[in-house]
C-alpha cells in the first residue's frame, strides 16, 4: 500500500537530488525520538556524488523540500534531514483506509509461510488461577491473531503443569486428609489447601 508521505518527501528529494524515489525510499529511517520528526534521510550516501559534508548536503536538501499541507516542516540535524508530515493527514487517511477495508486493515502476508509459537498463561491445575494468568492469557491470544493477520502460522500453547511431584502430594493428602465433596465443590483452592497442609506436615514429620 502506498505511504503519501513517503511518496511525496521521495519524489521531492529525487528532484534535488537525481536519484530514483525507490532509492530514496530504501534510506529513510524512523527517528528515535518523534520530536525529532516522523521521517530522517541520512545523507551520507550522499556525500560522494555532492562532495560535500552530510550535514551540508542536509542544509542543502532541506532549502530544496517544499513546504506544504502534507510535508509541514524540514529540520537538518546534523547528517540527517527530518520530516515533519501533517498529523491531520495521517489521521483522516488511516480512518479512510480502516473504514474502506474494514476486517482486513492491516492484514499482509509478510509471515506466509512462517511459523511462530506463542506461549500462554500455562498455569498449575492444582492451584488457584490468578489475574496473571488472564492477563498473560489475554496477551497470548492478542499475539496469536496478530501474527495470524500478518499471514504466520500461530500456534498457541497454553502447557498446563505441572504434572510431577506435586500432584503426587496432592494425591497422597487428598487419600490422608481429603473431602471429596469440598474437593468437588472448589477444586483449585481446596486441592490448593491439601497442597498446603501436606508440606507443612512434612515439615512436621520428614
Amino acid at each position: 500500500m502506498s505511504n503519501p508521505f513517503v511518496d511525496a518527501i521521495t519524489e521531492q528529494v529525487s528532484k534535488a537530488t537525481g536519484l530514483e524515489p525507490a532509492q530514496i525510499e530504501a534510506l529513510l529511517e524512523t527517528p528515535p525520538n518523534p520530536e525529532m520528526g516522523d521521517y530522517a534521510l541520512p545523507c551520507f550516501s550522499f556525500s560522494k556524488a555532492m562532495r560535500k559534508a552530510p550535514n551540508l548536503i542536509a542544509e542543502e536538501l532541506g532549502g530544496q523540500v517544499e513546504i506544504g499541507e502534507t510535508i509541514t516542516e524540514v529540520r537538518p540535524t546534523g547528517p540527517y534531514l527530518n520530516f515533519f508530515v501533517s498529523k491531520s493527514d495521517l489521521v483522516s487517511g488511516t480512518m479512510k483506509r480502516v473504514l474502506a477495508q474494514g476486517d482486513d486493515y492491516g492484514k499482509s502476508e509478510a509471515g506466509a509461510g512462517k511459523t511462530v509459537v506463542i506461549d500462554f498463561s500455562s498455569p498449575n491445575i492444582a492451584k488457584p488461577f490468578t489475574i496473571g494468568h488472564l492477563r498473560t492469557t489475554a496477551i497470548g491470544n492478542a499475539l496469536v491473531r496478530i501474527y495470524e493477520a500478518l499471514g504466520w502460522t500461530a500456534v498457541g500453547v497454553n502447557y498446563v503443569g505441572d504434572w510431577g511431584a506435586p500432584h503426587g502430594m496432592n494425591i497422597a493428602s487428598y487419600k490422608r486428609w481429603g473431602d471429596e465433596e469440598k474437593v468437588r465443590k472448589n477444586p483449585p483452592y481446596e486441592l490448593f489447601n491439601l497442597y498446603v497442609k501436606f508440606n507443612a506436615e512434612v515439615e512436621a514429620d520428614p
